[in-house]
């Protein structure tokens, strides 16, 4: 899937390159060494260690083409005893990003393995559906975390609107370490899923599509979101049952956001009917006695709403989030279930900003499950920065919940990067 997913990138930036006039320049570049690496308090040993390098190229074929491309070759492991790797140092992923980019007269658009954002939330996932996440990256508390995907964005300007065509040909699914390795917990163990893997068996990649339409104006803008993904798709020689199963998702939604004084007020919400694939033997099976056939799907009715406030002061800033997530179950397969999180984040710059001092903090308010993550960031010069922080793990509550399960795995890291 990787070499296809290559080869396509490849043949759609040829096509607009090979018909371009002009010569190719280069417009910029940088190159950026990192080396990180963390300890984990609880289980004393090493977690996430790795070298890498972020090599970064801009080449202006036009006045309106551009290709960007980023490479990053990089060597990391868990720790010697477990050396897979870990997932932000992937080693079959060399080209982090390659991306071709053009602008025109109220229009423009961009094509191949690259990031984009949807919404306006942070940490949490509303309508930011089109790039996969780490999960293991730092324990989760890492909110930049997204994973390249090779997606196709274009854009239409008039006045203060833009509307936007977003596709993604692939799945943009996340990545999860070995079930034996660092990452591994309850809500991790994929070993349930292991008889998929059986040379019988076949795996429909995902894709995605949305459109949104936004408008910006001098203290306030909002967006409206309409975003379709299908999930994989597994087909089992096993359970011909399940062969015409086609779980899919739609989301439609919304972001707003508005300014007073110095406090920005933004919100989004997101309404998904959804059909998710499930090995549950009640999602299998066919409950007769009800006249209900699942072929393997849950069916399920999501609602999400953000409501956030960020403000800046000096050398101080401060954002708060609130996520309300409330799930409507189908029949008898998905128990009706309501969610409740906020997130705080403070940040305190010094020494003309060469010093700073960030905090994320994220509260399960149901399970009552806390986390932390503080982290102090130095320049040390125009070229090189330190960084050193720590995660910590709190359950104040009678089940573990989503951050309750890391209680006891706190950690510590340290981060060096150098620009040449």
């Amino acid at each position: 899937m990787r070499n296809i997913r290559a080869a396509v990138l490849l043949f759609s930036v040829s096509l607009v390159t090979n018909d371009a006039v002009g010569e190719v320049e280069l417009a910029y570049s940088s190159v950026e060494a990192e080396a990180a690496s963390e300890y984990q308090v609880g289980d004393r040993r090493f977690g996430p260690s790795f070298i890498r390098l972020i090599a970064t190229a801009e080449f202006a074929i036009t006045d309106d083409l551009t290709v960007k491309t980023v490479v990053s070759p990089c060597i990391g492991s868990y720790s010697t005893e477990q050396p897979e790797g870990v997932t932000q140092c992937s080693r079959e992923r060399l080209v982090e990003e390659l991306t071709l980019s053009g602008i025109g007269d109220g229009f423009d658009f961009s094509i191949g393995q690259q990031i984009i954002t949807i919404g306006n939330s942070e940490a949490f996932m509303l309508l930011d559906r089109f790039n996969g996440r780490d999960l293991c990256r730092f324990a989760r508390l890492d909110t930049q975390n997204k994973l390249p995907n090779l997606i196709a964005q274009g854009r239409i300007f008039s006045g203060a609107s833009t509307f936007s065509l977003t596709f993604a040909p692939f799945s943009g699914e996340s990545q999860l370490a070995d079930t034996n390795g660092y990452c591994a917990d309850r809500f991790n163990d994929f070993g349930r899923f292991e008889h998929l893997d059986a040379p019988e068996n076949k795996s429909l990649n995902d894709w995605a599509g949305g459109l949104e339409y936004a408008v910006t104006h001098d203290n306030w803008g909002a967006t409206l979101n309409v975003i379709s993904t299908r999930e994989d798709l597994f087909v089992l020689e096993t359970l011909p049952a399940l062969n015409k199963t086609r779980p899919r998702t739609l989301w439609i939604g919304g972001t707003a956001s508005a300014t007073f004084g110095g406090i920005v007020v933004r919100g989004e919400i997101a309404y998904a009917p959804e059909r998710r694939f499930s090995l549950a033997p009640e999602a299998v099976g066919t409950l007769a006695t009800r006249g209900i056939a699942t072929n393997g799907v849950d069916e399920r009715w999501n609602l999400l709403t953000l409501i956030g406030l960020e403000t800046r002061k000096g050398d101080w800033y401060l954002a708060l989030q609130y996520l309300n997530d409330r799930v409507t179950g189908g029949p008898d397969l998905v128990r009706d279930s309501e969610t409740h999180t906020a997130s705080m984040r403070v940040r305190r710059t010094f020494a003309n900003e060469r010093l700073a001092i960030n905090s994320f903090a994220v509260l399960d308010m149901d399970y009552r499950d806390f986390a932390i993550r503080i982290s102090g960031v130095y320049e040390l010069n125009d070229d090189t920065e330190i960084e050193v922080g720590g995660t910590v793990y709190a359950d104040f509550g009678n089940e573990p919940g989503y951050l309750g399960s890391y209680e006891g795995r706190e950690s510590l890291y340290i981060q060096l990067r150098w620009t040449f």
